[in-house]
């Protein structure tokens, strides 16, 4: 166990960033090839290896992913998800095992996949910490205009703001704190 636990402590310190490639209705997501493309060169360096095995209980009529890594001098981790499935339609077991090894390759292998993008072909520059710290002064006591800024410019920290809209936004601001507050009419 000494030693898979070395090689995957080796292997986490050189994985790339994974970013995540896809998007779906509750938010974005890094897709097994996308993780695997990242670290199985890493794995293999390693002598590491991941094997998802599908997996059906008869007594309890329970589907089960079983997930392994293990290291070619041996030593193995195991993770068991439980497959839930609307209906008995192959696309839904076929859904759920997709998000059930997703899950449980970043899980064994220790990967976290990244909602923002690390090259800078084409992506923003992103605003100074001292800048993130200081449109966060502003909004002390808007915590409603906090919530609309990260909404609009889909973000999930003021720090991941576009440098390019930094000034846009304290023109927001500063117009929406002075405006004066609607009265609901009844």
């Amino acid at each position: 166990m000494k030693e898979l636990t070395l090689a995957l402590s080796k292997a986490k310190a050189e994985y790339p960033q994974i970013d995540c490639n896809r998007q779906a209705n509750y938010g974005s997501y890094a897709d097994l090839k996308n993780i695997m493309d990242g670290v199985q060169p890493i794995l293999t360096k390693y002598g590491l290896d991941l094997v998802h095995e599908p997996d059906f209980c008869k007594e309890t009529k329970i589907k089960w992913l079983k997930s392994t890594v293990a290291h070619v001098n041996g030593g193995e981790r195991v993770c068991k998800i439980m497959l839930e499935t609307q209906d008995n339609k192959a696309a839904s077991f076929g859904s759920a095992l997709s998000y059930a090894k997703r899950q449980a390759t970043t899980a064994l292998l220790g990967i976290n996949p990244s909602k923002e993008p690390t090259d800078n072909d084409g992506a923003e520059e992103l605003i100074t910490l001292e800048q993130a710290k200081f449109v966060e002064q502003q909004l002390v006591g808007y915590a409603d205009i906090r919530t609309r800024l990260l909404k609009a410019y889909n973000i999930q920290k003021i720090e991941h703001l576009d440098k390019a809209l930094y000034k846009e936004v304290l023109d927001k601001v500063d117009v929406v704190k002075k405006a004066p507050k609607r009265q609901e009419t009844q």
